[in-house]
């Protein structure tokens, strides 16, 4: 036959039934409670039975030896649980504890073996998780500035185990991807440069590539990091075409930042503080209209950025063109 657990399932408000409490306050009672667990314990892998099999003389006399407890102890135990309702006489030989059924778990042998190696599964799952998660803040947002290069930084991109026995994990690949951020600096009037200046305005506590000198590791948990990449640059129409030429620039901006809520706060802060602005003041001092603006928090920050900027912008031309003459038409007064 197949091995068999069982245990007893103490449900919380077990000292807190009245029948419970009423057999601690009588003198003795802890003696008496720790009896009727020990007879549950009993009956548990009994159907929730307990037998007289007539080794003594009477009943009480067998479970005291059972429970290597005081036949007088006994007594009183099995008296108290039979006016309660918790014990009842089946016949001469044989009693039921209405309680247990309720409170006895069991499983089998391989059941049991199974459960362990699911619970040994469960635990190497969560130390591999771990230690992947622990790997991955670690470098999370880190930037690194190696000297006469463009800064980067590590982007996780998947994790691989090696299947080296069977279907033993003995480790993992973690991958990151390496992402560029190089210099920005166009011509004059630089429209990247008119937005680091804005955002070194508005937030003059965090680092913004183009404005602020970095070190060789620039941890962003401890100070949020701004970058603004130029996407395109496009001709337009505008006025006084003959001195200036227009020009559309798309430009993404990028909020470093390990935690969510701040990345959150501060692209919102930017977001409202650019749209009630409606332009940038470009080194030249002319502006830039910001002509379409869009933010998305749940883009990839690290890849695309959250904020997408199109600014409208002029440059004065080198040399100034006279309108053209298409006529001369002249008059005679005379």
């Amino acid at each position: 036959m197949a091995k068999r657990y069982y245990w007893l399932k103490l449900p919380d408000g077990f000292f807190r039934q009245k029948a419970i409490k009423k057999l601690r306050k009588i003198a003795g009672g802890d003696t008496y409670t720790i009896i009727y667990l020990k007879m549950l314990l009993v009956a548990m892998k009994q159907d929730g039975r307990l037998y007289f099999e007539g080794v003594e003389a009477t009943f009480y006399d067998e479970l005291a030896l059972d429970l290597d407890e005081e036949v007088e102890n006994v007594r009183v135990t099995v008296m108290f649980l039979i006016q309660q309702d918790l014990m009842q006489l089946i016949d001469e030989t044989e009693y039921s504890l209405s309680e247990c059924s309720k409170m006895t778990g069991s499983e089998s042998a391989s059941a049991e073996r199974m459960r362990r190696l699911r619970d040994k599964k469960a635990s190497q799952c969560d130390i591999e998780v771990t230690e992947q998660l622990r790997i991955r803040n670690c470098l999370q947002d880190v930037v690194m500035k190696p000297e006469g290069e463009a800064p980067m930084c590590f982007a996780w991109a998947r994790s691989e185990p090696y299947i080296l026995e069977g279907n033993a994990v003995l480790c993992k690949e973690i991958v990151f991807d390496i992402l560029e951020y190089p210099a920005q600096e166009t011509t004059d009037p630089d429209p990247v440069m008119a937005l680091n200046r804005y955002i070194k305005n508005l937030f003059p506590e965090c680092i913004v590539f183009g404005i602020d000198e970095l070190s060789e590791y620039t941890i962003p948990a401890d100070t949020p990091v701004f970058y603004s990449g130029l996407k395109s640059i496009d001709s337009t129409d505008g006025h006084c075409r003959s001195s200036l030429s227009w020009f559309n620039a798309v430009i993404s901006v990028h909020l470093l930042c390990p935690k969510p809520s701040m990345r959150l706060k501060m692209m919102a802060a930017l977001h409202q503080s650019l749209a009630k602005d409606e332009e940038i003041i470009m080194f030249d001092d002319s502006p830039m209209v910001v002509k379409a603006l869009k933010m998305n928090n749940n883009a990839d920050y690290l890849r695309e950025g959250q904020m997408s900027l199109t600014g409208y912008y002029a440059c004065l031309k080198d040399t100034f063109k006279q309108p053209g003459i298409s006529g001369v038409t002249v008059n005679d007064l005379t």
